[in-house]
């Protein structure tokens, strides 16, 4: 295996690891949070509480109000920290990108040739003062998300 076919299975490990962390957090969150929002709807005999109680509702308010998350996640190479942060991209300098998050935290992370985006096709079609979701390793983006621009 050539050294780049190592760095994208690390970074589709590392990828995948995230996903499965942030649902496992979010799904005990949900666990932890349902019995007494079940006994809540149940004692306000409310079908609309009863909704809000449902363990995928939950974890996804959980999602959605995520800010920043560090995470250890075992790869084929041993463990590694990644780190991820959601904000609004305030500049981008080069491969550099500057992200304000809503706790009032300024993240920097520097894009590289592995980087992987989602909902845009590059970094050139990332746009300043919208909302992203940045994961990192040690600095460095490993993947960046932002929802792409809307078509007329």
């Amino acid at each position: 295996m050539t050294g780049a076919d190592s760095e994208a299975m690390t970074i589709k490990t590392i990828l995948a690891t995230t996903a499965l962390a942030a649902t496992l957090v979010a799904g005990g969150a949900a666990v932890a949070d349902a019995a007494p929002r079940r006994q809540a709807a149940n004692n306000a005999n409310n079908a609309n509480n009863a909704a809000d109680a449902s363990p995928d509702r939950m974890a996804d308010r959980f999602a959605k109000r995520a800010v920043h998350g560090e995470f250890v996640v075992r790869t084929k190479d041993g463990f590694q920290t990644i780190d991820i942060d959601r904000g609004q991209l305030t500049s981008k300098d080069g491969n550099t990108l500057h992200i304000h998050r809503p706790d009032g935290a300024d993240v920097t992370v520097t894009l590289g040739e592995t980087t992987r985006f989602r909902g845009v096709a590059n970094a050139d079609a990332l746009r300043t003062g919208k909302p992203v979701v940045v994961v990192s390793k040690g600095g460095q983006a490993v993947a960046v998300a932002q929802r792409p621009a809307a078509t007329s």
